[in-house]
């Protein structure tokens, strides 16, 4: 999926291309999931998606931050389960 939408001036929409993001994860996680890692309405979440409603810049700054903390989340559960398989694997 090519998430940049080019404007009048030839720059991509920062918007199109956060929509995109968005329809991209609720492809993976439900609405209800998003719901609780963004603390957005799932109904405004889909507004957003489905791109009847553009978020205002704080619900967008409030989404990204989950996004990336939940990223960041997943780094150390990664780095965690690394370290659990050198320790395991040292005893053999």
């Amino acid at each position: 999926m090519h998430a940049d939408v080019i404007t009048q001036r030839g720059m991509p929409c920062k918007s199109h291309r956060f929509v995109a993001y968005l329809a991209a994860y609720s492809g993976i996680f439900t609405k209800f999931a998003l719901e609780c890692l963004t603390g957005i309405n799932r109904v405004q979440f889909s507004h957003c998606v489905s791109g009847f409603r553009n978020p205002r810049p704080n619900k967008h700054r409030k989404i990204e931050k989950a996004l990336h903390d939940f990223a960041d989340d997943l780094k150390h559960v990664q780095a965690y389960i690394e370290l659990q398989t050198i320790t395991l694997l040292s005893y053999f």
